[in-house]
């Protein structure tokens, strides 16, 4: 009875005019009927391999695993991992038995003529006793797109708390008019227990999806770094550059928080 819903932001986009393994791919790996123990070492869970046709074209990759919780003391690990690079990831404590959590990784790679594997990795960092439910990844070719813009940086950002400030931003200008997909992604290492976390995305001064306070997330110890994805959609008008943002607000915070 004393749960609100900030903002509900459902997406579908239908992908009839692209080639399915050739400019979109899509794996899931569920474990629902019969859940499987992380263990304290990397599991490759939901994986898509292929090789791009063209050089030097972008790639969104979506990972989305389902965890049931089975400890309060040790931390899910997730990441999506391509080749070496483990990024983005995020590590989180759960607060209650028996919760299901559903988080998100988002990110746009470069991808180069050679094979590449992309693999949503889960594990535990203790106990390894949290359970992998199902798990889902989704790569896009971008290229295939009409008009697109993205920004991705691993580098360490530091906000302090009760100030909304700018994460990243992009420029658009569409050559026609066009709704567009708006994803932002961020994954936070908090300082102290209790740290809460909001995240807003807006085109111009305007906040998307209308009317959105920021969604908030909540540190359950100084181990986690959580992650925070917001989605919206935007109408954008033909030949006219259109400024997208994603902003954080370090709420409730003793002392400041580091953006990652």
């Amino acid at each position: 009875s004393n749960t609100q819903a900030d903002s509900v932001t459902i997406i579908a986009i239908p992908l009839s005019g692209l080639t399915e393994n050739t400019d979109y791919f899509f794996d899931e790996d569920d474990d629902s009927s019969f859940p499987s123990s992380h263990g304290t070492n990397f599991n490759d869970y939901a994986s898509v391999s292929f090789t791009p046709t063209t050089s030097g074209e972008d790639w969104l990759v979506i990972g989305n695993p389902t965890v049931r919780v089975d400890s309060t003391t040790s931390n899910y690990v997730y990441g999506i991992r391509h080749n070496t690079d483990e990024n983005p990831y995020f590590s989180h404590e759960g607060e209650d038995l028996g919760e299901n959590a559903t988080p998100v990784l988002s990110r746009v790679y470069n991808l180069d003529t050679s094979s590449h594997t992309f693999a949503l990795q889960g594990k535990d960092d203790e106990t390894g006793i949290n359970d992998h439910s199902s798990s889902r990844i989704f790569a896009l070719r971008l290229n295939a797109m009409r008009d697109y813009a993205y920004s991705w940086s691993s580098g360490r950002q530091n906000h302090s708390s009760g100030v909304e400030s700018q994460m990243s931003s992009v420029s658009l200008t569409p050559t026609a008019n066009a709704k567009a997909l708006l994803v932002g992604y961020a994954r936070y290492d908090s300082v102290e227990e209790g740290d809460a976390i909001s995240a807003k995305l807006k085109v111009g001064d305007y906040e998307k999806p209308s009317g959105a306070t920021g969604m908030v997330n909540v540190a359950r110890d100084t181990t986690d770094h959580r992650s925070v994805v917001r989605l919206g959609y935007e109408d954008l008008d033909a030949y006219k550059t259109h400024t997208i943002t994603s902003t954080v607000n370090v709420e409730r915070a003793r002392s400041s928080a580091d953006l990652i």
